[in-house]
């Protein structure tokens, strides 16, 4: 086994991926001779790993969870984006605008992992966050008491640009300042 995923303990996610697609392995197991290989099932498994990771991060929380709850959440959701990629791998059958039905239901319920990540839930659930919500994250700018010291500074030149006036200090019509 060689591929990494969200799983409670090594390999339940390929055996349920083996499982939810039996009819594409050799007695329910995923080989050389298969369509797709034991190795591109691996791939698609650690494929999938990457992109929930990513969804992991964009929600703020860490790639790497160790919560058992989430844990096994995150494997079903896991073996289901890889089932859809095998389901890829094959053929649609009968006439050209055939679906892959099971593709479709693999991966729409797939992609219901990024709302389960947003939710209250999944924190609740024991998620490990990458930051903290009191972090204070900012963009720019400063405190209100730095402001207020600033201002109070005599030495401290003033800003070009105010609330309240959004033009250049240095205008050519002082006459228009009188009137704001």
């Amino acid at each position: 086994m060689s591929y990494q995923a969200y799983e409670r303990t090594a390999g339940d996610c390929q055996k349920e991926v083996e499982a939810l697609c039996r009819h594409l392995t050799n007695a329910g197991v995923f080989d050389t001779t298969t369509n797709p290989t034991l190795a591109n099932v691996e791939k698609f498994i650690t494929d999938t790993y990457d992109e929930i990771g990513v969804f992991l991060v964009l929600a703020g929380y860490a790639k790497i969870q160790t919560d058992a709850d989430i844990i096994g959440t995150l494997q079903h959701f896991n073996a289901l984006g890889a089932c859809a990629k095998v389901e890829l791998t094959q053929p649609s059958v009968g006439f050209e605008d055939t679906e892959n039905t099971r593709y479709n239901k693999f991966f729409n319920e797939f992609k219901e992992v990024k709302e389960l990540i947003k939710s209250v839930a999944f924190e609740r659930l024991g998620a490990t966050r990458s930051w903290e919500e009191s972090d204070n994250l900012t963009c720019g700018g400063i405190s209100i008491s730095d402001k207020e010291d600033i201002e109070e500074d005599t030495n401290h030149p003033n800003y070009t640009f105010t609330r309240t006036k959004h033009k250049q200090p240095s205008t050519a019509y002082p006459e228009l300042e009188k009137e704001q």
